[in-house]
């Protein structure tokens, strides 16, 4: 659910999902109107992390697998559309990766080929021998 306050400056996100676990956690995000009318969060709540694993797949693409969720991704930072895979993915679900920089990628995933939703952010990246 999300509010704004009556002036407009400040903004609060929560949620509550319901786990494989039959947990429910809470979450809060508390943003800020920045001046140029973008919002910055202020302070983030997570009521329970989720663990995700990273990894090297296929000598250039990453497996990446919610644990909390079952649910398993393994892309190349191409750009391309791949499918994940486990007992909740909701069908039609994509995600696609692509390098920002040495240190970054960038994941996008899309429901059904409907607006992408950003889900990615600053990974280190190290090469192993």
């Amino acid at each position: 659910m999300w509010t704004v306050s009556d002036d407009g400056a400040t903004s609060t996100y929560v949620s509550t999902e319901t786990r494989p676990d039959g947990s429910s956690p809470h979450d809060e995000t508390r943003l800020k109107r920045t001046a140029g009318g973008t919002w910055e969060s202020t302070e983030i709540k997570i009521g329970s992390p989720t663990m995700l694993q990273i990894a090297s797949w296929e000598g250039d693409g990453y497996s990446m697998s919610n644990l909390t969720f079952q649910e398993k991704t393994e892309f190349k930072l191409d750009g391309k559309e791949d499918t994940p895979k486990g007992p909740r993915v909701p069908k039609g679900t994509t995600v696609s990766g692509k390098s920002i920089d040495a240190h970054t990628m960038e994941l996008t995933s899309k429901l059904k080929a409907r607006r992408p939703r950003l889900i990615g952010g600053s990974f280190r990246r190290t090469a192993r021998h």
